[in-house]
């Protein structure tokens, strides 16, 4: 079980992020489940990753260099942040996907690997190659599920598995998975309305 591998963890990796510290965020618990050390240097107080060895010992994945490490189960990759509160993606094998100069990032579809991030104001969609999805100029990014609670919505960022509603200047349209601009931003409103699987489409969504 999860909470059998936490005490095992604590007690054998003295740098375990999990040692000694009960506030630890439940990602890295799960990232243990497979494995992943989460560690944290008792001097600078910064994170990084380590695999556990053939040998038992660990073997370092990721540098003690950031201010927090976000464990994302689907993907088994990273979300790191560094000093100056960028964040950054490090994909299991300790590749550098998504560089830490965003001020925020978060996995918003797990089969297109897409992630939004945020520039000061400004949203965008990103992949997780790093290429730009919806480059980061708009006000918000995906509906409020609120407004539409007779609706089932699985995903407010990614509707129809292909559409994302995009804000600019407070005027909506949609930009599809891949980058397309599929409704030009003009309109005053977003919405969508409930359909059958076989009847997903853009055509169910109300400008």
């Amino acid at each position: 079980t999860l909470d059998y591998i936490v005490t095992t963890f604590t007690t054998r990796y003295t740098t375990s992020a999990l040692a000694g510290n009960t506030n630890t965020d439940f990602s890295i618990k799960k990232a243990a489940l497979y494995n992943y050390v989460v560690t944290l240097n008792a001097e600078s107080k910064l994170y990084g990753v380590s695999t556990i060895g053939a040998d038992g010992e660990l073997v370092e994945l990721i540098g003690d260099k950031y201010s927090s490490i976000e464990f994302i189960e689907t993907s088994q990759d990273f979300v790191v942040t560094t000093e100056d509160n960028k964040k950054g993606l490090i994909t299991n094998d300790g590749i550098t996907r998504i560089r830490p100069e965003y001020d925020e990032l978060k996995i918003i579809d797990d089969e297109y690997n897409l992630f939004l991030i945020k520039t000061g104001t400004n949203y965008g969609v990103i992949n997780k190659s790093g290429r730009y999805i919806v480059y980061p100029e708009y006000e918000q990014i995906g509906i409020d599920k609120t407004l539409y609670p007779r609706d089932d919505i699985k995903n407010q960022y990614l509707l129809y598995d292909n559409c994302i509603p995009v804000c600019k200047n407070r005027k909506w349209g949609i930009i599809d998975r891949t980058g397309k601009m599929i409704a030009e931003v003009q309109y005053d409103s977003i919405g969508c309305t409930t359909t059958t699987q076989r009847d997903q489409s853009v055509n169910n969504i109300l400008l």
